[in-house]
């Protein structure tokens, strides 16, 4: 830690301080003094110094000591309150490592002198810094205000890697922040390092705003030039803007196209559908009249007989497979022949199906005067006897339904009574 010595402007702030401190020893008289952390330097038009400033006992621009100073540095008597003016030869002495030494609670001899020159860095930094703000923040931040877009279609590098718009449905190059300039200052092809990536990013350890506080002149030099630059972006990005919205309007173009495409299909699917269904009707009634026909047919009838089924009608397909089968089974018995093992067991399995309609349930239909003809569940029957019903009673099916299928072994009676 540097000590006060025996040059001309040591000697002097000796003979001052004894003279306003409490202690005749120069010794014990060091430790009554603290320095307080307060710094002025009258930089950028800075004419108001502050009061410690103006009632120090040299006044202001001069040391204790007597030397002229430019950086000021408040020190304090912690015995008798007295305040004083040093500059930074001797600001960095016992005065500054009780002061550091108070902050970390130990004994000032350890403190070092690297430790006290950081100290009077870190003020000194700070000092200039506020004192450069309360000239120039306004201006700066006005200057700044709207650059940011700028800097970035200006000073951004492409990188030759597509990212994927979900908006706009492109792809786009990603780009970064340039981090060191190309080629020299006002020369044609200048290309300035990102003033933001110097200024305020975060990514960036060495930016201005963090490690010194102000902008440097180059900053201050680049963005001024960047802001000449501003018309040009703006009309940059008036065509790229009218080139995005061209974008969505071209998108929503194609969308609405793609709905009615898929509308068209669907309608176009619903009438295929709906031929197709009308065709299968046709066959299945087709069917359904070629396996009644069969019931004119004596060989039928005693082949029938000979299995121990009933007629074969077309009442007693459930749906149109089993409606095909019995068509095809029925072909084979007219003529006749005999059926195979496989179409024994399918005429068996159709006929004992609980879907089927019951024998009791077409002739019930038939005595209603009801006609049916191809594949018929047992509850369509079972509606379709109802409705018959409400026919001859002259009365609305609808209005009281059944809530069970009717049973054929009683007939229901006549409701009209």
């Amino acid at each position: 830690m540097r000590k006060l010595g025996n040059g001309h402007w040591d000697r002097k702030l000796i003979e001052r301080m004894l003279e306003i401190s409490i202690s005749p020893d120069i010794d014990e008289a060091l430790k009554e003094w603290k320095a307080t952390g307060e710094c002025w330097w009258p930089s950028l038009g800075n004419t108001n110094p502050p009061e410690w400033v103006r009632e120090s006992r040299t006044g202001v621009g001069y040391c204790l000591c007597g030397h002229a100073i430019y950086y000021h540095f408040a020190i304090e008597n912690t015995e008798n309150g007295t305040k004083e003016c040093v500059g930074s030869d001797h600001i960095n002495a016992y005065m500054i490592a009780r002061a550091i030494a108070d902050e970390l609670g130990v004994a000032p001899e350890t403190i070092s002198d690297d430790k006290i020159a950081d100290w009077i860095k870190v003020r000194v930094k700070n000092m200039k810094a506020d004192a450069w703000w309360e000239e120039n923040g306004d201006w700066w931040n006005e200057m700044i205000d709207g650059l940011r877009p700028v800097d970035q279609w200006l000073n951004w590098k492409k990188t030759g890697e597509l990212e994927y718009d979900s908006v706009y449905r492109w792809n786009i190059e990603k780009k970064i922040p340039r981090k060191r300039a190309e080629g020299k200052f006002g020369e044609r092809n200048y290309q300035m390092a990102s003033v933001f990536w110097r200024w305020d990013n975060p990514e960036n350890s060495r930016n201005q705003m963090a490690s010194r506080g102000y902008p440097n002149d180059a900053l201050i030099a680049d963005v001024t030039f960047l802001s000449f630059k501003k018309p040009a972006y703006l009309e940059h990005e008036k065509s790229q803007n009218k080139r995005r919205l061209n974008r969505l309007e071209q998108i929503r173009l194609d969308e609405a196209a793609r709905l009615e495409r898929q509308k068209r299909m669907a309608e176009e699917r619903k009438e295929r559908e709906r031929l197709r269904q009308i065709q299968l009707k046709k066959h299945e009634e087709n069917r359904a009249l070629a396996l009644d026909e069969f019931q004119q047919s004596m060989t039928f009838r005693k082949m029938c007989k000979f299995y121990g089924s009933p007629t074969i009608i077309s009442a007693y397909a459930y749906d149109s497979a089993s409606l095909m089968r019995l068509r095809n089974f029925a072909d084979t018995l007219a003529k006749g022949e005999q059926l195979e093992d496989y179409a024994l067991t399918q005429l068996a399995s159709i006929m004992s199906n609980k879907r089927r309609v019951t024998e009791k349930q077409v002739k019930f239909i038939k005595d209603l005067g009801g006609e049916i003809r191809g594949p018929i569940t047992r509850k369509e029957a079972s509606a379709y006897i109802e409705t018959l019903l409400a026919e001859r009673d002259g009365r609305d099916a609808e209005a009281e339904p059944t809530n069970q299928p009717y049973s054929l072994s009683e007939r229901p009676q006549n409701r009209s009574d």
